[in-house]
């Protein structure tokens, strides 16, 4: 479920909760949706409710320091560790 600042993601059939938390800004859900790819990946697709540099996707998680993240970049050029 993706809610303007939350996030919550479980497995229906195990009941296992991979996500549940406050997200550090707000997103357009009714513009974010979910897909499941090869049977083991999700793969989220949120809007940004408005232009932002997030520190981290949930609160509490590590924090990045948006100083040293080159922006002029797409998110698809980072590599994974990135």
């Amino acid at each position: 479920m993706i809610k303007p600042k939350h996030l919550y993601i479980k497995i229906k059939s195990t009941g296992k909760i991979l996500c549940d938390g406050d997200m550090y800004e707000k997103v357009k859900a009714e513009e974010s949706y979910w897909s499941l790819e090869d049977g083991k990946y999700i793969n989220i697709t949120m809007e940004k409710a408005y232009e932002a540099i997030w520190k981290c996707l949930i609160l509490g998680d590590d924090e990045i320091d948006p100083k040293k993240v080159d922006n002029a970049k797409r998110v698809d050029e980072f590599d994974i560790e990135t």
